[in-house]
């Protein structure tokens, strides 16, 4: 091949041939236009194939002369991947290269030199290392095109024997598509029915169905007003183990195509999960959760109906959910986690009752299920966004699952085909903006501030009052973006490329923001520079530290983690040092008061905001409880004003923000909350402004990935 083919050569990566002249590719009988820049950004990968290149180095030939801030490059790193049906998590085109730039990983392959069209000019070749002017120039004719080339099938990537052939996923396909939602799939042991619950279309209630893979019409096994739901197929698969709330609240089974329900142990409403042993004598279901108490792992016997515990959180938060039976019987897998912690999958063995953490220690997990006796499926938000992951209990390794879906829960593999089934659940995040005549008084307005049709949530407001900081999917990955305080001119600070981001906090300064980060599956906090938009790790990297908010002066940040024992906030200096414990009072988030007099904080062992002294400070203080109607689940709903604390109130009618003054020690309801997407309660330093995230166009469809 010629060592220094012109730029306008035609290049091949995989079964698809470029063509920068003409801004096209080409294969597989298809042909698409190229936006001109994702051309230039392919080309001069291509003719650096296996060299990391610096994004300042692409912005400055790519673009040069244009000024652009990095989203552009962002977004055309974003479209090229679009264009090969790459993708971040485990690229086969393109490389990220942390704190680094862009590696083209795939093999290229240049042809002999087209003719360059009439009215275009002679390109120099890129000198590698020169930023001494354009070697880009556009074609007219912009055409956006993502073509997901060569997504047919994902790979299960092989236990033991890398050379062996291996089984592979086709692309997802649907099982419903009905209106309204459809939620908590349970494919049949033989792969050929699923069960699941639906709300009909109508989004008031959900019944159970089961629906065969071969006909549209699923059939309708429960009809009553309460919800029904979570089910679990029995070994052989004529019965169905469901759960069903209200006041006929209790675990039940069902015959699959329909018959008598029976019902074999009640329980509170809140049951969330269900599986059936591979034995068929015994249920695992999640424990009624209650306010202030854990929830645990039980065993029901299906012919005496006694009930036994089965696991015991070390916490008042925590939860373990999603129980699922190994194929032999004898250890069930399952997820734990509490308000602050990432889930993360445990074992416990049914004979002797010892729980342990998986290998490798997979967090941000949500569900799971078994593939075989060493492997599990996940939907884990490992890369920013809940997908499915295969994790080897082995090696702890992870593989990511081409599932296509918007964000994929509840997986769920048949026991005798390994066929798969998920819920695919797409929805939208806005941020709202509710505006008041006075801190705590009459709301002027209630309007959408910063929209799109991805995520945009969890904003704060800058100390001016002029900006709004947020966190947005709208580039393919979740990053930080900000914005002025009407929502207009976003621009992208961060480029973590796919790791979990989030609680932006303005400095008081106003020219930093700390956030969550975790691009090493741990959660730290990071400062981004406004201006010049870069940013560093201020906290370990080991300590799963859960961002709280600045200190009054700005000299550093408190944040949350588990380092003691339990969580408590501490202090990291902005200039760097060793972290400093601050509480001694399982406080799980905390904000310092504008007057920098108390530290405000949420509890991990029960409900309620406290409060302790910053300028008093001892070891052995006693923490005020401010009030006791913040629920546990909103350990992150609320915000300090300089005159007062506004929190959000679960109430009978609904959820509604109230305002704690300060000078009066009043409190009084400022306005309902519909849709929220939690948590992101922010408000402004005068309390005339608060900002929350809304969920907008929900629905929810199931999908099947089939194993070949």
């Amino acid at each position: 091949m010629d060592p220094s083919p012109a730029l306008d050569t035609p290049f091949a990566i995989g079964e698809w041939t470029l063509h920068p002249v003409f801004n096209t590719a080409s294969g597989n009988g298809q042909s698409t236009s190229v936006e001109p820049r994702v051309m230039g950004v392919l080309v001069y990968l291509a003719h650096r194939a296996g060299e990391v290149i610096s994004r300042d180095e692409l912005l400055d030939n790519v673009w040069a002369g244009v000024v652009v801030n990095e989203d552009a490059l962002t977004r055309a790193v974003s479209e090229v991947r679009k264009l090969f049906g790459d993708d971040p998590r485990a690229p086969k085109v393109i490389e990220t290269v942390r704190g680094r730039g862009y590696r083209l990983i795939a093999p290229v392959k240049f042809d002999e030199p087209e003719p360059a069209a009439p009215a275009q000019e002679a390109l120099p070749a890129p000198s590698g290392t020169s930023r001494d002017g354009a070697w880009w120039v556009g074609v007219a004719g912009l055409v956006t095109v993502a073509l997901a080339l060569g997504i047919g099938a994902g790979v299960w990537v092989g236990r033991e024997d890398p050379s062996a052939p291996q089984p592979s996923l086709m692309e997802a396909v649907p099982v419903t598509s009905y209106p309204g939602r459809e939620v908590e799939p349970a494919i049949s042991p033989e792969g050929a029915r699923v069960a699941f619950a639906w709300d009909g279309g109508e989004g008031n209630n959900f019944d159970l169905y089961v629906k065969q893979s071969s006909r549209e019409q699923a059939v309708q096994l429960t009809d009553s007003p309460a919800f029904e739901g979570t089910p679990a197929w029995s070994p052989d698969g004529s019965e169905i183990a469901f759960v069903r709330g209200g006041e006929q609240a209790g675990i039940y089974t069902i015959p699959s195509m329909g018959g008598t329900e029976r019902l074999v142990v009640e329980t509170s409403d809140l049951v969330s999960a269900l599986d059936w042993s591979p034995d068929g004598q015994t249920l695992v279901f999640t424990a009624p959760f209650a306010e202030g108490a854990p929830s645990e792992l039980r065993l029901v016997d299906l012919s005496t109906g006694e009930v036994r515990a089965l696991t015991s959180p070390p916490g008042v938060r925590q939860r373990d959910r999603t129980p699922r039976f190994s194929p032999d019987g004898r250890r069930v897998a399952f997820v734990r986690g509490d308000g602050g912690s990432p889930r993360t999958v445990y074992l416990v063995d049914l004979a002797s009752g010892i729980e342990s953490i998986a290998p490798g220690n997979p967090t941000g997990v949500r569900d799971v299920d078994w593939l075989d006796e060493r492997t599990l499926v996940l939907s884990s938000y490992r890369a920013g966004s809940y997908d499915l992951w295969r994790y080897d209990l082995g090696t702890g390794e992870m593989t990511w699952i081409p599932s296509r879906g918007e964000w994929s829960y509840y997986p769920s593999v048949a026991s005798q085909t390994g066929d798969l089934v998920f819920q695919d659940l797409y929805f939208e995040k806005d941020v709202w903006r509710i505006r008041l005549d006075a801190p705590g008084g009459q709301v002027l307005g209630t309007e959408p501030i910063i929209t799109s049709t991805w995520f945009d949530c969890e904003a704060d407001i800058s100390p001016d009052q002029t900006r709004i900081a947020f966190v947005s999917s709208r580039s393919g990955t979740m990053e930080l973006w900000v914005s002025d305080a009407d929502g207009q001119d976003p621009v992208q600070l961060s480029s973590f490329d796919g790791s979990a981001v989030g609680a932006p906090r303005w400095s008081p300064s106003g020219d930093l923001i700390a956030l969550n980060a975790s691009p090493n599956g741990n959660a730290s906090v990071y400062i981004v520079d406004v201006n010049a938009g870069r940013s560093r790790l201020l906290t370990p990297a080991d300590w799963n530290a859960r961002l709280s908010g600045w200190t009054t002066d700005g000299t550093g940040v408190y944040f949350s983690t588990r380092r003691s024992g339990t969580w408590e906030l501490w202090y990291m200096p902005l200039a760097g040092g060793e972290p400093q414990q601050v509480t001694q009072h399982n406080a799980l988030y905390g904000r310092a008061s504008s007057d920098g007099q108390w530290l405000y904080f949420a509890r991990a062992d029960q409900a309620g905001l406290w409060r302790i002294s910053l300028e008093n400070r001892s070891a052995t203080q006693d923490a005020e409880l401010v009030t006791d109607a913040l629920a546990f689940r909103d350990a992150l709903n609320w915000a300090l004003s300089d005159a007062g604390l506004y929190a959000l109130d679960r109430t009978p009618d609904g959820l509604v923000v109230t305002f704690l003054d300060f000078e009066t020690g009043e409190t009084r309801v400022v306005s309902e909350v519909v849709r929220l997407a939690s948590p992101s309660l922010a408000v402004s330093r005068d309390g005339k402004t608060l900002i929350y995230g809304r969920v907008e166009n929900a629905r929810s469809d199931l999908r099947r990935l089939v194993q070949g």
